[in-house]
């Protein structure tokens, strides 16, 4: 520290032009460098680093200013953020004397030392309060490393804060001069560059017959994964979802099929009558390798489903890049596509005028797949993981969560920060600043109050809603300013910076809520209205401090509505009570969060162990793709099968439920479980197409719900059923066989049991359902709902299933909202069926 405080007087306090001390303190940095070679220096040039990120970032602010100004202006690295930099540096541990820090920093990053490869340096997670500098922590680490010559890849979960962190930091990288050796990018980003080898080398395969051998992926084994806000790990996006990557077959027959089936359709001569035999598919089909025709058969079916719902989901076009995206949890995401479906948004833009043909021609073609990786995989090829969040502490209070991030990633050290403007100055007193209204009407009116109250004490008013549609009900919302991902990004960033002005009020989706820098005044409060409760504590935790922050004061809000409340967390009427009357209300809110996020946690981590599987034939297939000895025909028949597999097969869902009389208190219960099931199910406007749902109600007896097979957008709601008689799975069971005796023969069939009681094994029912449907099943799950459910006998319905082939899962949920999020895991674990899991 004090070493640090004599360069910035030694720069800055000498009356030296701004370029004599940029040049004096870049060649004193250049000397710390190629001095680094045991700790002392180490820390030498740690504190040079910081001194020259000083003069880069404030240096010649800090000399115009006047005098009584230049300390106002002079930004510097916090003790507070230099301790936290030594931790993840490993600088505030011995080293043996024998070894010197440079050697030791190199030999942990596999760049030398051959006679030790697996030393490898500790992966470790830092709590930073949010709005405390964890931006500048991760550049001084990777400059630090980068300096050393180690790469380093900076990853955030969304665009919008990667492009303004690399912004910030790019003056700084490039005084340095390792620019070159440090990247800023999205676990997206990451995921397109680790299968682009393997989509370049396919396409080849599929033009050309043969993979030329200069195809080579990049290897991460000797670089640092520098993580920001590492809860994103166990968001639904990332564990356990699969990046799927494919290259497009644009030669000119694969372009003219697919604008002929547009025109085709667009003409109203619809369906192709014997589209096998038209030549414009002949003519594609005969130019392909013979061993992926099966596969190009399955393109042209997906193709000709595809055009009917181009438009689902809603296609966002930006007409001045001519790409277009998809909107996926709040983000519009341009590099997302459905395979087979995009082209024709592409194409109806073109009809329309919005896009050009120019635009448009580098998207069109047929879809082929040729890769699948776990996003939850990616971090592990890298030789460190270093990383840091707002909420490491939340993260850890949850078992499961805490177990994964020690077992799955290797972090063996955690460390806590304290905050380096002392105590927050956040004014959240729950019995005063939580408010539950009975209706949706009243919770507006209620959230309106809130608004024009602290809008004229001259506050600034930033209001929180789950999604677009929430913000929506607003009253009055379009007169407002209100960002949205849909928001173009100028606009956006100008909102951003005006939004705290005195008086301000900005809606905003919750994307909005994490790793948003909004300015903090000083004579007036920004107030936060959240007005959603969020699943997981981290979530809030990061709203809660888009205010408060930099040792400014504000406020916080929680607007709950009790009918959102009730029909969609869970809540009994007697807990809603219980919030409306003031009365420790935050410590029954953290427990339904808690096990919320903890049933989240529980389902994301079987997702991922689903998604390994993919991971592993992927890995296999690259092996083979760019091995020379490998016949170039058995690497056609694999890429097939892996394109074939993508092809979403019709799928139908049986689900048996239990209404026998015990359930009578629970009923409801099981009602919003099934319409969380459905929602879940259509969240997929893609793969729910392709879904046909079947229910049926039993007791002592059995009943379909008529219509049988539906989408999910058709199934009707179960909550006006009666519960009441015995059970009996036979009888269960004997209507599924019926159920499963109309469906078509092609398509595959889950089934999920639901009870909360016994009854006899239904043994001869079963085995007659497998008799007749066994190579069609292809997932069995039974959700025993409380204490009394026997899950001995299911376990050993279960294994009659796993017998003839298919998945078994049991699940033991105690609660409604552990039961709704089992209902929602059942539906979204769907899509590893449809994809040909």
């Amino acid at each position: 520290e004090e070493r640090f405080k004599n360069l910035v007087t030694e720069y800055l306090l000498q009356g030296l032009p701004m370029e004599e001390v940029l040049d004096k303190a870049k060649r004193d940095l250049d000397a710390a460098v190629s001095k680094c070679s045991n700790m002392k220096s180490g820390l030498i040039l740690i504190s040079h680093l910081a001194a020259c990120y000083a003069v880069v970032k404030s240096g010649k602010d800090f000399m115009e200013a006047e005098v009584n100004e230049q300390a106002e202006r002079l930004v510097t690295p916090h003790r507070g953020q230099m301790l936290t930099i030594f931790r993840l540096l490993h600088a505030h541990k011995p080293v043996p004397t024998t070894s010197s820090w440079l050697t030791w920093v190199k030999l942990k990053v596999g760049m030398q030392h051959a006679s030790a490869p697996k030393a490898i340096p500790d992966n470790q997670l830092a709590q930073v309060l949010t709005g405390e500098g964890k931006c500048l922590i991760l550049a001084m680490v990777a400059a630090f490393l980068a300096l050393q010559g180690v790469e380093c890849d900076i990853v955030c979960y969304r665009r919008l804060l990667m492009e303004q962190d690399s912004r910030a930091m790019a003056p700084f990288y490039d005084f340095l001069g390792v620019q070159d050796r440090i990247r800023y990018v999205t676990f997206d980003d990451l995921c397109c560059e680790r299968l682009e080898a393997i989509k370049a080398a396919s396409k080849s395969l599929f033009c050309d017959g043969s993979v030329p051998q200069t195809h080579k992926r990049r290897d991460f084994s000797r670089s640092v994964l520098l993580i920001d806000e590492v809860d994103v790990f166990f968001s639904r996006k990332f564990l356990g979802q699969i990046f799927r990557a494919g290259f497009r077959d644009d030669s000119p027959e694969a372009v003219a099929l697919v604008r002929f089936i547009f025109e085709e359709y667009k003409a109203g001569r619809w369906p192709i009558s014997k589209f096998t035999e038209n030549e414009h598919f002949t003519r594609f089909l005969d130019k392909s390798p013979p061993e992926m025709h099966g596969a190009l058969m399955g393109c042209a079916s997906a193709l000709l489903r595809n055009i009917e719902d181009w438009s689902k989901p809603e296609p966002v076009v930006d007409e001045q890049t001519g790409r277009i995206g998809y909107k996926m949890h709040e983000v519009v995401n341009f590099d997302m596509s459905y395979s087979n479906k995009t082209v024709f948004a592409y194409l109806a833009n073109e009809m329309e005028g919005k896009l050009s043909s120019k635009q448009v021609a580098d998207h069109i073609g047929v879809d082929l797949t040729c890769g699948r990786f776990s996003f939850a995989e990616l971090p592990k090829e890298y030789r460190c993981i270093l990383g840091v969040t707002g909420t490491l502490k939340e993260l850890l209070e949850i078992g499961d969560i805490e177990k994964m991030l020690q077992d799955e990633y290797a972090f063996k050290h955690f460390t806590f920060t304290p905050s380096i403007f002392g105590e927050r100055n956040l004014t959240f007193k729950p019995g005063e600043h939580i408010h539950v209204p009975d209706s949706e009407a009243t919770w507006l009116a209620k959230i309106e109050h809130l608004v024009e109250m602290e809008r004229k004490a001259g506050n600034a008013v930033l209001i929180f809603f789950k999604n677009e549609a929430e913000l929506r009900k607003y009253p009055n919302w379009n007169l407002h300013e209100f960002l949205t991902e849909r928001l173009e990004a100028v606009r956006r960033e100008g909102y951003i910076r005006a939004a705290t002005a005195a008086g301000r009020v900005t809606l905003l989706t919750r994307a909005f809520g994490r790793g948003i820098d909004f300015e903090m005044p000083e004579k007036h409060q920004v107030v936060v209205i959240q007005t959603y409760l969020s699943s997981m504590v981290s979530e809030e935790t990061q709203i809660k401090g888009r205010t408060a922050r930099n040792g400014k004061g504000g406020k916080y809000y929680l607007a709950l509505c009790a009918e959102h409340l009730e029909a969609k967390r869970g809540f009994q009427p007697a807990e809603v009570q219980a919030l409306q009357s003031g009365a420790n209300p935050l410590r029954l809110l953290s427990n339904k969060q808690m096990l919320r996020t903890s049933a989240k946690a529980a389902g994301m981590a079987q997702r991922k162990e689903k998604a390994s599987f993919l991971e592993q034939d992927t890995k296999q297939w690259e092996k083979q793709l760019f091995d020379p000895a490998a016949l170039d025909q058995d690497k056609l028949s694999k890429l097939a099968e892996m394109s074939e597999s993508e092809h979403i097969r019709d799928l139908n869902y049986t689900l048996l439920l239990d209404r026998s009389s015990s359930m009578r208190n629970d009923w409801q219960k099981l009602a919003e479980a099934f319409k969380n099931f459905k929602q879940q199910l259509m969240s997929h406007p893609v793969l729910s197409g392709a879904i046909k749902i079947s229910v049926v109600l039993f007791n002592h007896e059995a009943t379909t719900v008529v219509p049988t097979h539906t989408r999910p957008s058709e199934m009707l709601e179960i909550g006006h059923h009666q519960a009441c008689g015995g059970t009996s799975f036979a009888s269960a069971f004997v209507e599924c066989r019926k159920v499963m005796a109309s469906s078509v023969s092609f398509a595959n069939e889950m089934v999920l049991l639901f009870t909360d009681g016994e009854a006899t094994h239904p043994e001869i029912e079963v085995r007659a359902l497998l008799a007749d449907h066994g190579k069609r099943i292809k997932s069995f799950r039974c959700v025993a709902f409380g204490a009394g459910a026997g899950k001995q006998r299911l376990e050993g319905i279960g294994a009659m299933f796993k017998e003839a082939g298919a998945t078994f899962q049991i699940s033991n949920p105690n609660d409604e909202a552990s039961l709704v999020e089992t209902f929602v895991d059942a539906a979204a674990s769907s899509h590893a069926i449809h994809m040909g899991k």
